[in-house]
């Protein structure tokens, strides 16, 4: 494409963010106009009985949204909010401007990827680039479809070939295309979307200034938290159940994009530089490394991640995977992907009525309880309680865990597909664990975690 195109779409999907956006720069920089949308999360409902999103999820990434809107606004660019969360807005709009060409990220997991088929099934030509990851496809050494699938087995050969304290290791991220000067106003979310009342116990209170979705904001508190001592004992005091200071606190930004990972590395790196490199500060690359080995795993495994069985009849990891293969060959003629059946499978979970004493924290033990009165008040949890309440629903409620992936989906702010199922799948025994699956003994990380049942008082119903 060395011709100058009249108009294109830039397509915001979980890269809601002008900052390290390599297909919004190649959008603007191989076209004379650029129209830029973004649409809403999807709200059927599902085969297990509940829509796909809460009103937390939908209020954070509609704060994202309306800081891009700003943004874009303040720089006199043409930015468009679909209502439509199908690919037919997009033809529409494509048709009624006679525009050829969308330009967006790549997600490799089958829903997304099918939203992507389509607009080529309209005839539209799709230039996806692969980004929102640490390394580029050329740094990591092996091919996607090589990926270790054990996660320590894949950290130590990264760390090997791109030591991690070496700043050159991840590619400085690339500039705004447009400055960031100023916090955008989000008051017009209260009248013009909807009025969320949060909870003041929540330990991501993003109904506060200081904790929006928008990127503005995402990249203010990069710089407060590694302008602090807090990186420094950040091993520390990871495993905290509540508060806002005892981690990063950057999954939520990840997660819709308007944060990335590139950047939060750059920043730790000028932190290490000041206030020294320690075991802590290293834990938090160590991270960010999950998060890249989810992604690489959705890419090999494709709709693997998403059946019950999971991995388990996976390929050997020498051996070329059918769905990497086709992805990587960018094949317009690919098979359709029934991407619904394969988020969201037809049948009801294994054990329904502990399922919704699951959901509802009605069950026997009483920080399962506070810990699912948490998540759906507020839509944020601990990692350690994520893991926890997880194990307990698979292991000892015998409840299906696409069923947990599926809930967790519904309420977190910060929900990730990549990760989410990878978690999910790991906890289940059927994903990259070596050691088939994680179960929690829910009575000893109750002693160990809440000794003194403070965080069981704070969530009780």
């Amino acid at each position: 494409m060395n011709q100058s195109i009249e108009n294109v779409i830039y397509w915001f999907r979980q890269d809601l963010r002008l900052h390290d956006n390599i297909a919004l720069q190649n959008a603007h920089a191989k076209s004379k106009s650029v129209w830029h949308v973004a649409h809403n999360l999807p709200n059927e409902l599902t085969s297990w009985g509940f829509k796909r999103h809460s009103a937390n999820r939908h209020f954070f990434r509609q704060q994202a949204v309306e800081g891009l809107t700003h943004a874009l606004q303040q720089h006199h660019q043409k930015f468009i909010s679909l209502n439509d969360v199908t690919p037919n807005a997009i033809v529409d709009l494509a048709r009624h401007h006679n525009i050829k060409h969308i330009f967006c990220e790549t997600l490799e997991t089958p829903e997304e990827l099918q939203q992507l088929q389509d607009l080529k099934n309209a005839g539209l030509t799709v230039c996806d680039s692969v980004q929102s990851c640490l390394y580029e496809d050329n740094q990591l050494p092996f091919t996607v479809a090589q990926t270790p699938d054990i996660f320590t087995t894949f950290r130590q050969s990264v760390e090997q070939s791109n030591p991690y304290r070496n700043n050159q290791s991840v590619h400085r991220p690339l500039d705004s295309i447009y400055p960031l000067s100023q916090k955008p106003n989000l008051t017009s979310l209260n009248q013009t979307s909807l009025t969320l009342a949060l909870d003041d116990r929540s330990s991501f209170p993003f109904n506060q200034s200081q904790w929006c979705g928008d990127e503005y904001t995402a990249l203010q508190h990069v710089s407060r938290y590694f302008s602090s001592q807090l990186p420094q004992t950040y091993k520390l005091t990871r495993n905290a159940l509540t508060g806002i200071d005892y981690s990063t606190h950057f999954s939520p930004w990840l997660a819709h994009g308007a944060l990335s990972p590139r950047k939060v590395w750059q920043a730790l790196k000028k932190h290490e530089k000041e206030y020294g490199a320690n075991e802590s500060t290293y834990w938090i690359s160590f991270e960010l490394l999950w998060r890249e080995h989810f992604r690489l795993m959705a890419r090999k495994h494709g709709a693997a991640l998403f059946k019950q069985n999971g991995l388990k009849n996976k390929r050997q990891d020498n051996e070329p995977h059918q769905f990497d293969q086709r992805q990587r060959s960018r094949s317009s003629n690919s098979s359709k992907l029934d991407s619904h059946s394969v988020r969201s499978p037809r049948h009801t979970p294994s054990n329904n009525h502990n399922f919704k004493r699951w959901q509802t924290g009605e069950t026997d033990h009483p920080l399962i309880n506070a810990a699912m009165h948490e998540l759906v008040t507020t839509g944020f949890l601990s990692n350690r309680l994520r893991q926890i309440v997880a194990s307990y629903a698979i292991h000892d409620l015998d409840i299906n865990w696409l069923a947990g992936a599926a809930w967790f989906e519904h309420c977190l702010i910060d929900y990730d597909v990549h990760s989410n199922q990878g978690n999910w799948a790991y906890i289940a025994g059927v994903g990259t664990d070596p050691r088939g699956g994680r179960r929690f003994n829910t009575d000893k990380q109750m002693k160990e975690y809440d000794p003194d049942g403070s965080y069981q008082k704070r969530w009780q119903a």
